[in-house]
């Protein structure tokens, strides 16, 4: 017969399982065999778990009886438990061991026996089972150490990743910044150039439909744009603008028969050609000239020479002209500018 739960291979006589406890079922009713029923009764008073060795066994048992419990599973050295059976403290009922074990069930009443030692056998299993949990345990603290530093090292990853991808961003970005910043003057007088042949060409296509008021405003803005310009294109395009604003002042005069007006000179030529050539231009036109030239000059001398500043001032082909004099407003005036 064998039991339903473990598979226990048991006595037809036996009600409980020896290897796990369990009860095991029946058809027919079954009365456990025990000794004497006063032993019975005073067996079964006892409440300890621990069996008693049977006298053929204590016969058959080693002489040394020095058992010293460690942990309570292991014992001295060379200790050996060979009973055969064992007595139920319970029931009486006899409970057969097998080597290797140390805890058993009664077949009769399923009570659960503890032998207070071990064989070779039970110490040498128990010793090898407590080593693999130790090695298991070793092995999965290994592997979630392994684990845990495999994370750390992917998330260290990410992050230098993610920090190489940033530093490799801002570098680009700098480095775009830098070009921008170097190649946007250039882009910007190129884009000032072509706009200023435009004004120019739609300048004079209102010089000759006659429409002065709107080619006055075009000439401001051919001023506005030649201020992006530098050196030598500055000169020219503020010349062109002077030329046109003569222009346009000449014919809306000759539309509205206006005639010449004076205009008084209200500082020496020597202190207006030590200002700006930008100041010297505004100034001479707030004063009321309208006929300025501005004319560009290669430096020819053995003086240094800065670039753009006046070298000289005309009026009406005379330099020291004083403050307080008159002049007639379209008399010709001449600057004179300096390249280097």
């Amino acid at each position: 017969m064998f039991c339903n739960k473990c598979g226990h291979k048991l006595s037809d006589t036996a009600n409980f399982c020896a290897g796990c406890g369990s009860r095991i079922t029946r058809n027919r009713e079954y009365i456990p065999v025990s000794s004497s029923s006063t032993q019975f009764q005073e067996d079964l008073s006892q409440k300890t778990t621990f069996g008693t060795f049977s006298s053929e066994s204590q016969k058959n048992a080693t002489t040394n009886k020095d058992y010293s419990s460690r942990d309570g599973l292991e014992f001295k050295k060379n200790t050996k438990v060979e009973t055969v059976s064992v007595t139920c403290p319970r029931c009486g009922g006899e409970v057969k061991t097998v080597d290797g074990l140390d805890t058993f069930y009664c077949l009769y009443c399923g009570n659960r026996v503890v032998l207070s030692g071990m064989s070779d056998a039970s110490y040498e299993a128990k010793t090898k089972a407590r080593k693999y949990e130790k090695e298991e345990r070793m092995q999965a603290n290994a592997f979630s150490h392994e684990k845990e530093m495999y994370i750390m090292q992917k998330e260290e990853e990410k992050k230098s990743t993610k920090r190489f991808l940033i530093i490799s961003a801002l570098v680009v970005l700098f480095i775009l910044g830098v070009i921008i910043w170097i190649a946007y003057p250039s882009i910007k007088v190129r884009h000032s150039r072509s706009q200023l042949v435009k004004l120019n060409e739609k300048f004079e296509d209102l010089l000759d439909e006659e429409d002065y008021d709107e080619a006055e405003k075009v000439n401001k803005q051919i001023k506005k744009l030649a201020g992006d310009l530098k050196g030598d294109e500055w000169g020219e395009w503020i010349g062109v603008y002077l030329e046109n604003y003569y222009q346009v002042t000449k014919a809306q005069r000759k539309e509205k028969s206006i005639k010449h007006k004076k205009v008084k000179l209200k500082a020496d030529l020597e202190d207006i050609d030590d200002m700006k050539k930008e100041d010297v231009v505004e100034y001479l036109l707030k004063v009321g000239f309208v006929n300025i030239t501005y004319v560009i000059e290669d430096a020819d001398t053995l003086f240094s020479t800065k670039w753009g500043s006046v070298d000289e001032i005309t009026i009406d082909g005379n330099d020291d002209c004083e403050a307080g004099e008159y002049f007639y407003d379209d008399v010709e005036v001449i600057v004179r500018v300096w390249t280097s």
